[in-house]
């Protein structure tokens, strides 16, 4: 199964408190699954640039100790070993209370970004459909969805692999 993050959906909005309020989107597409939380994707590469894997995480509790594969089910896949990599947050806020903090690039410097991301890419990433892309779930966020889920009586995530640490 391949999976892509593309578009950022409201995951936590604020209650009348200001407390942040996780909230899960039910769908009968197992693919269309909205992650609970204040997201941020971590990117790991290579030292020499190549791409290894991409983690989801809650902000509000950073990164834990181990990840989940997202959309295998064969429980000993091992997950990407990230201690040597160097990491880089992918989700650039634009707008912050209100206030533009991200200047626009303009089409040149995007249309370079991209070139610069595809050949980061190992070679049977770069085909579409030849191989699943390496995407993971923090332990935190993983955790908080599936407690999310027991609420709704729903069960969307494969059942929780053993870990190889």
């Amino acid at each position: 199964m391949l999976h892509s993050l593309g578009v950022y959906k409201l995951a936590c909005p604020r209650d009348n408190e200001g407390q942040w309020v996780d909230k899960l989107k039910l769908s009968e597409e197992r693919g269309k699954m909205i992650l609970p939380g204040i997201l941020q994707v971590k990117r790991y590469r290579q030292e020499t640039g190549i791409f290894k894997c991409d983690v989801v995480y809650d902000r509000r509790f950073g990164i834990g100790g181990f990840s989940y594969p997202l959309g295998f089910k064969n429980a000993d896949l091992p997950v990407p070993q990230v201690l040597t990599c160097v990491p880089q947050d992918l989700l650039q806020p634009i707008y912050d209370r209100g206030d533009r903090v991200y200047t626009v690039k303009g089409l040149e410097s995007i249309w370079r970004r991209a070139a610069r991301e595809i050949k980061s890419l190992p070679s049977p990433l770069r085909q579409l459909g030849r191989a699943a892309t390496p995407v993971s779930l923090d332990v935190h966020l993983f955790h908080r969805k599936s407690r999310l889920e027991e609420q709704e009586g729903v069960v969307y995530s494969v059942q929780e692999p053993k870990i190889r640490r």
